[in-house]
């Protein structure tokens, strides 16, 4: 037998039904969220990156919540890998009080939250929980930047994981692609300069040259 509800019943019921209060999208790593910035609208990520890469991404929250934490699963596609080789992070906004000239754009020379510090999800030394499960009042924005590490034996190919961001009261998927290019990143950064000293200054001693003509030139690797 069927139950319908009418009326005023029907607004009884739906005034009790828990809303979901939580304001989740992503953004690129190389976009700067302020305190006072809109949560973006973007619901899913897209991410490629070489063996032995790091490529990142950034999750904005907003609204009240307690128990804020955000969970990566593994990439499932050519192969699996592991959602542990992701860091999370927690961005600590700073609250600039005086402007400051010059600057990229107006925004950026004016008082508010920006952000700075990246606080770990877990204490690299002692595996304590620092950055989350965090809580955000009502208009408050959090960040979370998760930087993924692409392992140098990795397969490659198309891969897909779920972010999870989860609260005490729900939780919000979030669909991740991850293309792993077949070539990999050199694990030495190395940059060759050139290191010239000036002559030194008329009467003052001048010292032997190691380059044949007089000229101490070093021309060195840096690590």
């Amino acid at each position: 037998m069927g139950v319908w509800v009418y009326g005023p019943v029907m607004l009884i019921l739906l005034a009790c039904w828990p809303a979901l209060a939580l304001d989740v999208g992503v953004a690129p790593s190389t976009r700067k969220l302020l305190g006072s910035d809109p949560v973006p609208d973007a619901q899913s990520v897209d991410l490629a990156a070489a063996l032995g890469e790091w490529e990142g991404f950034q999750i904005a929250v907003a609204g009240a919540a307690t128990d804020v934490d955000v969970r990566v699963g593994d990439f499932a596609g050519a192969a699996t890998l592991s959602g542990g080789q992701a860091v999370l992070y927690r961005e600590h906004f700073l609250d600039i009080q005086d402007a400051s000239s010059g600057g990229v754009t107006d925004h950026e020379r004016e008082p508010g939250l920006y952000p700075d510090p990246l606080i770990p999800f877990v204490d690299p030394w002692t595996g304590d929980a620092v950055g989350a499960p965090f809580s955000l009042g009502a208009g408050e924005l959090g960040v979370v930047y998760v930087d993924v590490q692409i392992p140098r034996d990795a397969v490659p190919g198309s891969y897909t994981a779920t972010v999870t961001v989860s609260t005490s009261a729900e939780t919000v998927d979030i669909p991740v692609a991850l293309e792993v290019w077949p070539f990999e990143i050199p694990a030495e950064r190395r940059i060759d300069i050139v290191q010239v000293r000036a002559e030194p200054r008329q009467g003052l001693p001048r010292r032997p040259r190691r380059d044949g003509r007089g000229g101490r030139a070093h021309h060195r690797p840096v690590l």
